[in-house]
């Protein structure tokens, strides 16, 4: 039994992208599980030939990613079935948990898996289900339980000689950094009515023993500086947020995370900064409070106005998105936005259409008033 998984090309060759760690994260399950399994990542490989070659060595062939990646998914599914007919084709992430059914009706693979895919594909692997099943994934409760992502297969190394410092996400405070995204938990227990959470929704956190073997593997082999912490959320316990910045001080990396504005204070922000970290991106979402309350956001335009200032003050990079569109919005809510961006350019805030990304309560609400049809907006991108 041979597994290829793949990690379809997102952007063209060179171009920054954020690393696959789901697909890695399944990729290092299955070969501690003693599955003969390759990951591809095309991101990195170019050559067409050998990925029919490696298409055609394979009996079980595996992708996901995130509804925006629709049809870069599609495009490798027919790859597939051009190169191969004696293959399976699974497909995971938060592109199908958000929309099984229909998921399955537009791609239309052997078997699909949603939520968390490590143990999941392994056993289904291991006592293969009925085809054109949906498998339902239970949360993984002990996160310290999974092995370390794959980044040999990622071919990390590479990805790290290419990183500039700018590109067309980040402004990197290091002339040659080398920054990887390393998770400390999975989910979030909020539910703001435009976020899917791919993992479910029960918020699990690694421990920070754990957490902190994978940074010195990755230090010591890759010559990381820096680290992205793309929980969504990172701040949920005050104690272990406390630790966590005394714990890395002594790696003397530099570190980027997500925080909401109503989790942090004066002491926090002055905490984060001596422990080397340089940007935090805030769930900022609107200044108006009817939309905020709309968005399920529970904060308040005085909190995003006191953090926003605390951590300028800091000297700690910002990064924050408003999102114009939503069901409350009209031309005052806009101007207001406006005149308020006007004011505050120095936080740099980006302005964005809102988009109702299937599986949330935005996407839900689109449907039931007639202003969404699943199949069309998911295929127009």
């Amino acid at each position: 039994m041979r597994v290829l998984i793949i990690a379809p090309r997102y952007k063209p060759y060179g171009r920054f992208y954020e690393l696959p760690l789901g697909l890695a994260y399944i990729s290092a399950y299955l070969k501690s599980k003693g599955i003969d399994t390759l990951l591809y990542n095309m991101n990195e490989r170019t050559d067409d030939n050998e990925l029919k070659y490696e298409i055609r060595q394979s009996d079980i062939v595996c992708s996901g990613g995130l509804s925006v990646h629709y049809g870069a998914i599609r495009d490798l599914i027919n790859t597939v079935r051009r190169f191969t007919d004696k293959a399976k084709v699974v497909i995971g992430g938060g592109l199908l948990s958000s929309e099984p059914e229909l998921m399955m009706y537009m791609l239309n693979p052997d078997m699909g898996i949603t939520g968390e895919g490590e143990v999941a594909l392994y056993e289904s692997i291991i006592n293969p289900p009925a085809l054109k099943s949906i498998v339902m994934a239970e949360p993984i409760m002990d996160l310290d339980s999974l092995p370390f992502p794959d980044y040999e297969g990622l071919n990390v190394g590479a990805y790290l000689d290419r990183q500039l410092a700018g590109d067309e996400h980040y402004l990197y405070p290091l002339d040659k950094p080398r920054c990887l995204p390393v998770i400390s938990s999975r989910s979030c227990p909020h539910n703001c009515s435009f976020c899917f959470h791919p993992l479910g929704k029960i918020y699990r956190h690694r421990s920070l023993d754990n957490y902190f073997t994978e940074i010195e593997l990755l230090i010591e082999k890759y010559q990381i500086n820096m680290v992205a912490v793309l929980d969504e959320l990172i701040s949920q316990f005050p104690e272990r947020i406390n630790q966590f910045c005394q714990r890395i001080k002594k790696y003397s990396l530099k570190w980027m995370t997500q925080m909401r504005v109503d989790s942090v204070n004066q002491d926090t922000i002055n905490m984060l900064k001596d422990a080397g970290c340089v940007q935090i991106s805030y769930g900022i979402e609107h200044i108006n409070q009817e939309i905020l309350n709309n968005y399920n956001k529970h904060t308040t335009p005085e909190q995003i106005e006191k953090t926003l200032e605390m951590t300028y003050s800091a000297g700690i990079g910002i990064q924050g998105n408003i999102l114009l569109g939503g069901p409350k919005e009209t031309p005052a809510t806009v101007q207001e936005v406006m005149d308020w961006r006007h004011k505050n350019l120095k936080y740099h805030i980006n302005i964005t259409p809102i988009i109702a990304y299937p599986g949330t309560d935005l996407y839900s609400y689109g449907k039931s008033c007639g202003k969404i049809n699943g199949r069309d907006f998911i295929e127009q991108g």
